[in-house]
């Protein structure tokens, strides 16, 4: 894996039929107040999961953090 200019993950990867594949993976981190069990967690989960093209989504009771790849 390599990186842009810009820092985003760059996968290049090749096929069998001489085609080149390159993907970028953004990392968005937010901090959000009061996430303090996993009822919390579950719930911010659920809400990302819904934004267009959020996959890859971490989310952790570890004061004020969770984490989404697009």
């Amino acid at each position: 894996m390599t990186h842009t200019p810009l820092g985003y993950s760059l996968k290049i990867s090749y096929t069998n039929k001489g085609v080149w594949i390159m993907s970028a993976t953004t990392t968005n981190e937010y901090r959000v107040t009061d996430v303090t069990c996993g009822h919390c967690e579950t719930a911010i989960r659920s809400e990302v999961s819904e934004i267009a093209g959020g996959t890859g989504i971490e989310v952790s009771a570890r004061p004020d953090r969770y984490a989404n790849a697009a």
